[in-house]
């Protein structure tokens, strides 16, 4: 669901960081996105999912660039668990992520830090342990940011130069597919991850995490039609270890699974 608003009083738009809140209990999600000041610290809630899919699919939308993402850790369908799986999988690895858990689910928080989870928070939650948590946060946004600015320099801005650069990702991402990131991208071709997101999208009308998606699965599905390797070969040669993850991305291109796909060819 689309969250808007209003800017918090002295916060530039342009210094706002994105925030998704992820939780199947609506009453919840949208206790954590009115009853926070998050403008105040520098957030600008953009998106309430209702579980790891929703989330996961407006990432890939590309309809608003998301920075960190607050989310539960127990959903039923797909979980906390379930979403870092895939966000790392498709080498969406560099978004931030705090997990929200209840003591009986400890265990899981424990598991999520593989993952690269940046913090995990207790329910109930605590104001003065939320506002902590994300004014680190903030300070750790803010110091990538300006890293960025005196790595990359300023941003090109030409029209031509745009387009050329956009097929040269499309080349990259065609021919590294297997373990691209926009981190990694970003270092390549030596501009920063936003503004290689929003240039992408300007230009193709697609999201650039969609887009690896899409090439991993078209290699994936030529595999399935001219090969005899099985589909757990197939998923780890695209870019997952896990096949479980390999086959909810593959089903959001196509209407079968991995197998079905390979028995009605």
């Amino acid at each position: 669901m689309k969250y808007h608003k209003t800017d918090g009083i002295g916060r530039e738009k342009d210094r706002m960081y994105h925030l998704m809140i992820v939780d199947d209990e609506e009453k919840i999600r949208n206790g954590i996105a009115n009853y926070f000041p998050w403008n105040e610290l520098g957030f600008e809630v953009v998106y309430l999912a209702e579980d790891g899919q929703d989330a996961f699919d407006y990432i890939l939308s590309g309809e608003s660039v998301v920075d960190i993402i607050l989310c539960d850790i127990m959903m039923p369908s797909v979980s906390g668990l379930d979403l870092l799986e895939m966000l790392q999988e498709s080498g969406m690895q560099e978004l931030y992520v705090v997990l929200l858990s209840g003591y009986a689910e400890f265990e899981y928080a424990q598991r999520a830090m593989k993952y690269g989870v940046k913090d995990y928070l207790l329910k109930p939650t605590r104001y003065q342990e939320l506002a902590q948590v994300f004014a680190r946060i903030r300070e750790e946004l803010d110091a990538a940011r300006n890293k960025q600015r005196r790595e990359f320099g300023p941003e090109p801005g030409s029209n031509l130069f745009d387009i050329s650069m956009v097929e040269r990702l499309c080349n990259i991402v065609r021919s590294q597919y297997k373990d691209i990131s926009l981190q990694g991208i970003a270092k390549l071709v030596y501009l920063s991850p936003y503004y290689i997101s929003r240039m992408f999208k300007a230009k193709t009308g697609q999201n650039f995490y969609d887009y690896v998606l899409m090439v991993r699965m078209e290699a994936a599905m030529e595999m399935l039609q001219t090969t005899d390797l099985k589909v757990y070969e197939i998923a780890e040669r695209v870019g997952y270890r896990n096949q479980k993850s390999f086959t909810k991305i593959f089903k959001r291109f196509y209407p079968n699974n991995p197998s079905e796909y390979r028995k009605k060819i």
